[in-house]
């Protein structure tokens, strides 16, 4: 039982469902749009999930699918979908790319075409080697490019820097890389503890930028 549904209802609730979906696809079509589903962290559904994902490319109008689907994903998705379950959502894979990491010269275009985007017009400025150092902290992975970045240009904001250094960069990245992976193991110590030294550690470390950032919203709420 679900909220008071049984699976008889919860199954007549998916028929209705999906009876507007084929609706929708359908008045798509006939309007001239071909319609596109993309499943971003593909990696976190279940096997039943990708199965009814499946399903939905039965969905064909003349013998032409109404629906084509991107699955995007971590590469434990690619571990996922060999799958001996997930046989025949395999057979209707038509292509597969794996994105590997990006080169040193590539996250740095990656990193000025995404601060491009906000609107950035070279302020604050960047060093060479604090585009090298982003490469060398995050091995070119977009996802973590994008995390260390966040922290980097918070920091620079908070310290009214006006050039991001690698100074920065490989600082920024060491406290990233303990947020993470959490402090290291005191022998003796009951774990609880150790995370919570851990914790009122950062914390008291970090206190000057939090009481700056705090400052800075409320200079914004004034006249």
């Amino acid at each position: 039982m679900l909220a008071g549904f049984g699976v008889a209802e919860l199954e007549a609730g998916k028929a209705t469902l999906l009876q507007h979906f084929e609706a929708a696809l359908r008045g798509h079509r006939l309007a001239g749009r071909r319609c596109l589903l993309i499943v971003d962290e593909a990696q976190n559904l279940s096997l039943a999930a990708l199965e009814e994902l499946r399903m939905l490319s039965n969905i064909t109008e003349g013998r032409r699918a109404s629906l084509q689907t991107i699955l995007m994903g971590q590469p434990q998705f690619r571990r996922l979908l060999a799958s001996p379950d997930l046989d025949q959502l395999r057979q209707r894979v038509l292509a597969s790319y794996h994105l590997g990491p990006l080169t040193r010269d590539e996250t740095r275009a990656y990193i000025e075409h995404r601060l491009a985007l906000v609107g950035w017009h070279g302020n604050p400025g960047w060093e060479n080697a604090a585009f090298a150092a982003v490469h060398d902290h995050t091995g070119g992975i977009p996802r973590r490019i994008n995390r260390l970045c966040g922290r980097v240009l918070l920091y620079g904001a908070l310290e009214t820097a006006g050039t991001v250094t690698m100074a920065m960069v490989t600082g920024t990245a060491k406290e990233l890389a303990e947020d993470l992976e959490g402090a290291p193991d005191l022998p003796g110590q009951p774990d609880l503890l150790r995370r919570i030294e851990a914790l009122e550690a950062q914390m008291a470390k970090r206190k000057p930028l939090l009481r700056r950032l705090m400052d800075m919203f409320a200079n914004q709420g004034q006249p």
